[in-house]
Formats: structure tokens, sequence, C-alpha cells
């Protein structure tokens, strides 16, 4: 690990190893002084493996997957692939550690609004994903945790308007069964 200074950034940069190739991080100093102490501090980080590494979301869906597969059925299983690649459709394959609550929030809001049980059934299987990433020690949080998701709409039963009704009784030729329809339609009738 040491410092340098090149013609194309102004600021001192420092070079380590990370996953066997060559890393460069600034030190945002022009300053030889800052830049060694920063160095320091760098070092001391490292040691106490505060810089941890990079995890794709993609590699982390395989190893998910595999995970998973001998325990869960295949259409669960089939929903966890999709929902992992609308994400990845989504956000790109970009490291856990930068999956944060706004990426995760307008995921959720976007596919809300194409569909409301697709939003709903992605969340869930995603932040139980999330959770594992998190047990794992992939991810610091899990950004699921924090997202509300929107209410889903519920819809209302559809109801006879009394002229529908009075049409409908029209071809029912037994007349207990005409006087059962009216009781059950006027008690349970919303007007």
């Amino acid at each position: 690990m040491y410092l340098i200074k090149t013609l194309r950034s102004p600021f001192y940069q420092v070079i380590f190893p990370r996953n066997g190739k060559r890393t460069t991080i600034s030190t945002k100093t022009v300053l030889k002084s800052d830049a060694l102490k920063f160095l320091n501090e760098f070092e001391k980080k490292i040691q106490k493996e505060e810089i941890k590494p990079s995890f794709f979301l993609k590699a982390f869906q395989d190893e998910y997957l595999e995970f998973m597969r001998p325990t869960k059925s295949k259409n669960y299983f089939r929903s966890v692939k999709l929902s992992f690649r609308k994400f990845i459709e989504f956000t790109g394959n970009i490291e856990l550690r930068n999956i944060d609550f706004r990426i995760v929030e307008k995921f959720i809001s976007f596919t809300f609004q194409r569909s409301e049980s697709g939003a709903d059934s992605y969340y869930r299987i995603l932040k139980a994903a999330f959770n594992k990433a998190e047990s794992w020690n992939y991810i610091e949080r899990n950004p699921f945790v924090k997202v509300k998701l929107p209410k889903i709409k519920t819809k209302l039963p559809a109801y006879l308007t009394e002229d529908q009704f009075s049409f409908l009784l029209g071809f029912i030729r037994d007349t207990q069964l005409k006087d059962f329809y009216s009781i059950l339609f006027f008690l349970t009738c919303p007007n």
C-alpha cells in the first residue's frame, strides 16, 4: 500500500490490493501530510477488516437460489428467480452495499404502478432474501425493512341492481326458490 500522485488528478491516490487486483482510492487532498494521515487511517481500517469485499447482486442471486433450491417448492423457486430478475433489470448488477432504501422504494413504487400484487410479491420475496444477505454479513442492514408497501386496493364485491335481480327472477319457475332468492337479495343488498 502506497501513495502516488498522477497527472489525471490533483489529489494523492492510495494504491492497495483488493481481491487480487490493484485498486486506487483518492485521498481527496493535495497536501502530502494530509495524504499520509489518510493512508495511516486507511491501513488501520483494512487491518480491522472494516473494508469488506464487494458482493454483487447477480452473484448473491445465484448463491441464494442454490441455498434455497433444496428446501422450497418449484413454484416458489420460480417466483424468487423472477423477483431477482425484475430487481436486476431495474437496478443493474450493482454492489449489495449500494442498494439503499431509496432504490428499493423506487423499485416497489415502479412495480406497484404496473401490478399491485406483483409489487407485493417481489417485496416479500426480496425482503426475505436480503434478510439472508444480512445474516451472511454481505450487508449491514436490509434496505427492504424500511420500505412500507403501498396499500393494495380491495375490490368491493359486485352487486346486482333491483332491475337486474327482477330480470333474473323471471327465469326461475319455482315460487319457493324465487322467495328464497328474494329474501337473500334484500337482506344482503347494500342499499
